[in-house]
């Protein structure tokens, strides 16, 4: 079997910006996909927050990686493979001054969202209302009766506080968790899941082992999979994430096209 190229991007910052997928980004996947190429998404975000945008703008994709790369999808939400947060390593979370900081705790459990600890500025009290999405709204002493949770996003009121929120996590629970700081988010992951490991994960899922992967994105938590495969980054992005690729595009649109 003729393997083919697969190019991932990232959603937020990459693909969609200034809250928009341009029509010359979606005109050059479909491109790209014409010629019998694979195109993905791999997002931080859960599929519940990423499916209303891939409504909207109509964006052909072959999978989903989500949740920094603990949960693996189909276009249509089919889910393939998720991690799991233990509850124990959850519990060993919550007692920490860094994470109680937070304005939120969000679990993404499968395709549901189970939220609490609600501050006035939690995101995901405007999101939920925003892109009218169901969220499971729960008590902190119910979280230990939770499905498995793949990801907890916390969120705060700075970037430097979400970095630093992150640091301290990093440093103190890394033998239980994986914390990445995304913009005014920390999103936590089990041990040894990120956008790599997702990418890898799902290539053994369709076959595609020994693929040709293009990646792009410009933020933290992409570094992973723009160091693992032929990684590119968008002009917008922060002058630290530049210097760690090859390449810089206007577009992910103009990348599909030059490695066409």
């Amino acid at each position: 079997m003729l393997v083919p190229k697969v190019a991932a991007s990232d959603f937020d910052g990459t693909l969609f910006r200034e809250q928009q997928v341009t029509r010359g980004d979606i005109e050059a996947i479909m491109r790209w996909r014409e010629a019998g190429h694979k195109f993905a998404i791999v997002t931080g975000r859960a599929y519940i927050m990423l499916a209303p945008h891939l409504k909207e703008f109509n964006i052909p994709c072959d999978f989903l990686v989500c949740n920094n790369g603990s949960s693996l999808c189909e276009p249509d939400g089919t889910m393939l493979w998720q991690g799991e947060l233990k509850k124990t390593a959850i519990a060993e979370l919550l007692r920490d001054p860094a994470v109680q900081a937070s304005q939120q705790y969000v679990f993404s459990a499968g395709n549901e969202l189970y939220a609490t600890h609600i501050g006035k500025d939690s995101l995901i009290k405007i999101l939920s209302k925003e892109w009218d999405m169901p969220v499971r709204w729960i008590e902190e002493t119910e979280i230990a009766e939770m499905p498995p949770a793949h990801q907890l996003v916390l969120s705060f009121a700075e970037h430097d506080e979400a970095g630093a929120a992150a640091a301290l996590i990093n440093k103190r629970h890394s033998h239980i968790v994986r914390a990445y700081a995304n913009y005014l988010s920390v999103d936590i992951t089990p041990p040894g899941t990120d956008k790599h490991s997702g990418i890898e994960k799902m290539l053994d899922l369709k076959g595609w082992q020994g693929a040709e992967v293009h990646t792009i994105g410009d933020g933290d938590n992409d570094l992973p999979m723009l160091q693992a495969f032929h990684g590119a980054t968008v002009a917008t992005a922060r002058a630290e994430i530049q210097a760690q690729v090859n390449h810089v595009y206007p577009s992910v649109g103009q990348m599909l096209d030059k490695e066409l």
